[in-house]
């Protein structure tokens, strides 16, 4: 293959075992070759895309890489920049990159040496933090801002971005919104299962935005109306003791299941079985105090429209993008208890709404979501530039 036609990946960690839509975009592509670049390799034995190269390896301990990150962030950033740029640039060149690809839009700010260095095309693909919290932040403002002069592409996962890139100066032609996809042969269509007492599942992070300070009281209410419900909940993350007490608080150890998704061996498999095994999908989602939110629909949430299971979500961020009121899935107010637990209830005391939620989520899922077709669009965004 021309190795101009290669296109030099670059992320802040290597390995992130939550970010496999990235790692995908390079496994998938089939007429570019790729090479992934990062700042930083995890502290872990994950290897998802070869080939691969890091400017410098995660320590272990959460305390000692935060330090690390503010003293490169804050402390000594333009001569830290240099070295990361000078490493980075000589790999691209090294692997005869014609295109550089940054995955999140802090590592897009960061490789901007690399760019200037090789004079190369840069598109950036805006995830989620990057496209919430720090668009809101004193700090990564003034930075967004460059890159947006000097990058060519900026890739989106909802159109909610597009209004928050642009509100910062991006020009709009610069700016496409596109959608991860999902492997749909992998999650296949099941009729839904109407019951008077269904399996509720909720797979996300235990942080802020995903919204368990509202889902729980909520299923609390719930099971007044439905006693035989119960509730899966899976996931990791910093909040995790705090979802565990008010689990407890709540009086609701009997009836939610909860499974720290870190200590799962192959997630995808967990994954795919609970979906099969639960009636309902929620995902309550909000906008937390720091300004995150869902900057595009969630893949937990379009995996669940592929195999079918009813959903119910909020209107925040992206997830309008995958779930339309009435019509994909049923939309509650964000924050609000008493909207959700009204919703669901409502939800299984309707069974006739069932199917039809489910056939529509399954062909908007098909029509919008499709792996495949996504990496050819992607593919097509490098052609532009290749």
């Amino acid at each position: 293959m021309n190795t101009t036609r290669t296109v030099a990946h670059l992320t802040e960690r290597y390995a992130e075992t939550g970010e496999t839509y990235v790692y995908e975009q390079a496994l998938l592509a089939r007429r570019h070759s790729s090479i992934f670049l990062s700042e930083v390799k995890q502290y872990n034995n994950f290897i998802p895309v070869e080939p691969y190269a890091y400017f410098r390896r995660a320590l272990p301990g959460t305390f000692a890489n935060r330090a690390v990150r503010f003293v490169a962030e804050k402390v000594a950033q333009p001569p830290y920049l240099a070295l990361l740029n000078r490493f980075l640039a000589s790999r691209a060149r090294r692997a005869g990159a014609g295109l550089i690809h940054a995955h999140f839009g802090m590592m897009g700010f960061k490789a901007l040496g690399t760019r200037r260095a090789l004079k190369l095309p840069m598109i950036t693909t805006f995830y989620g933090v990057d496209a919430s919290q720090c668009v809101r932040s004193p700090y990564w403002i003034p930075r967004f801002q460059a890159l947006f002069r000097e990058g060519d592409l900026f890739v989106v996962l909802c159109e909610e971005v597009v209004e928050r890139l642009t509100a910062l100066g991006c020009p709009r032609d610069k700016i496409r919104v596109w959608d991860i996809g999902i492997p749909l042969d992998d999650y296949p269509y099941r009729a839904p299962r109407p019951t008077p007492s269904p399996k509720l599942l909720c797979v996300a992070r235990f942080v802020e935005k995903k919204g368990y300070h509202v889902l729980l009281p909520a299923f609390q209410r719930l099971v007044t109306r439905h006693p035989g419900t119960t509730l899966t909940i899976a996931g990791h993350g910093p909040l995790k003791a705090d979802v565990e007490r008010l689990v407890v608080d709540l009086g609701l150890s009997g009836r939610v299941t909860m499974v720290d998704t870190t200590a799962v061996a192959d997630f995808f498999a967990f994954f795919k079985r609970a979906l099969d095994e639960h009636d309902l999908f929620v995902l309550p989602s909000v906008v937390a105090r720091n300004g995150d939110d869902e900057s595009g629909p969630p893949v937990v949430l379009t995996n669940a429209m592929a195999v079918g299971l009813p959903i119910v979500s909020t209107p925040v961020g992206g997830i309008p993008r995958a779930i339309r009121d009435g019509d994909t899935g049923v939309l509650t107010a964000p924050n609000d208890v008493e909207d959700l637990a009204a919703k669901i209830s409502a939800l299984i005391d309707q069974p006739d709404r069932w199917r039809g939620l489910s056939q529509r989520a399954r062909a908007l899922a098909e029509d919008r979501f499709n792996l495949t077709r996504q990496i050819e669009k992607l593919e097509e965004m490098y052609d532009e530039f290749l």
